[in-house]
């Protein structure tokens, strides 16, 4: 196509579409990354068709009609368009025919289909100009480092704060509610990262709303609460048995010392201790092994000191502790914590937890 659009001239409206402050009633802000790049491909279009003319344009009528020549208009208008069909490359008449044939409502005829032909010819040489562009030196860069005044933050439309609604009918107070975080998204992330994000967004949304309606979707009661707990950590029936009831086996907790946070998919080998001597501790699932105590927040707590093997060599920093299911190799993690100070093991140091430091609590 023929036209004096430059590279230079893309990257210019890039850079003003970048510096744009959108401003309403709510106050200003700038294009987002998509906006911009949306905006630079619309006014690139915008251009393309000033300096290049469709060619299958219907030629104007032949002379100005009265109001009451109806019929000499139609001859003209029929005219004209045998005309403009006989301009229509061979090839595009076939394909009109080949698409018509495929769908009917594809288009009305030739004429029709060369001008739908000949205004996508025009987007994707406005997309390979914006990709030119983009290739070349300079390239068409993020929305960092833009000259001018910083524009102050706003509330974005699509942020919704639970004071701005009545809440009154359902009888609760949500004026200290805080306002739902945007979705701030990266239009060209890849679809997992996106989708995870919105999840994300979307349960904490729902755990703001619960929250500023007096509390979390399920509450457990101060009786369901003991119950679990001398369940988990004393292999005690439940209350209400034989709904839930302890195994024949108490078994124990194993607790691990970690040099970092395991996380949430970590086993008991993820960063634990590794001085030499080091094992992990048994302790009971029994009343002798726990002590639970409290309700929202209930806690289980160590009965009795807990004692690991003193270091006979190595040198390292405890910063987590944590309870699974295996005395040695890569067992379940149940619960991990933060120690309150970090402890730093080399030769001779024997960690421990004193009676009721190694808690789990919860509410």
């Amino acid at each position: 196509m023929n036209h004096s659009i430059t590279v230079a001239d893309v990257q210019r409206i890039f850079a003003e579409e970048q510096a744009f402050v959108v401003k309403s009633r709510f106050g200003q802000k700038r294009k987002t990354p998509l906006e911009v790049r949306q905006g630079t491909r619309t006014r690139v279009h915008e251009l393309l068709q000033q300096q290049i003319s469709c060619p299958f344009v219907l030629p104007p009528p032949s002379r100005d009609f009265e109001p009451w020549e109806i019929e000499e208009r139609i001859e003209d208008l029929q005219r004209r368009k045998a005309e403009l069909r006989k301009s229509i490359p061979t090839a595009l008449k076939i394909e009109s025919e080949d698409a018509r044939t495929g769908d009917p409502s594809d288009h009305q005829d030739a004429i029709h289909y060369a001008q739908k032909r000949w205004g996508q010819s025009l987007w994707v040489e406005t997309d390979q100009l914006v990709a030119r562009a983009e290739s070349a030196p300079g390239g068409l860069g993020g929305l960092e480092g833009i000259a001018g005044e910083s524009v102050p933050p706003v509330k974005p439309l699509a942020r919704v704060a639970l004071d701005d609604h009545d809440f009154s009918g359902l009888a609760v107070d949500a004026s200290g509610a805080a306002a739902l975080a945007p979705l701030d998204l990266d239009p060209f992330a890849p679809l997992a990262e996106l989708v995870g994000k919105v999840w994300s967004t979307a349960r904490e949304a729902m755990q703001d709303i619960a929250r500023a309606l007096g509390g979390p979707l399920f509450s457990w009661s101060n009786s369901g609460e003991t119950s679990m707990w001398d369940l988990v950590f004393q292999n005690t029936n439940f209350a209400q048995a034989p709904v839930l009831q302890g195994s024949a086996t108490a078994g124990s907790f194993y607790i691990s010392l970690h040099t970092a946070s395991p996380g949430q998919t970590g086993n008991q080998t993820t960063s634990e201790a590794a001085y030499t001597s080091y094992a992990r501790v048994a302790v009971a699932r029994t009343t002798g092994g726990w002590t639970i105590s409290g309700n929202n927040p209930i806690t289980a707590s160590n009965t009795a000191a807990i004692t690991f093997p003193a270091a006979t060599g190595g040198s390292e920093t405890e910063t987590y502790f944590a309870f699974g299911s295996l005395a040695s190799g890569a067992g379940v993690i149940y619960g991990y914590g933060a120690l309150t100070s970090s402890l730093a093991v080399s030769n001779g140091i024997t960690p421990s937890f004193a009676i009721g430091a190694a808690q789990c609590t919860f509410s």
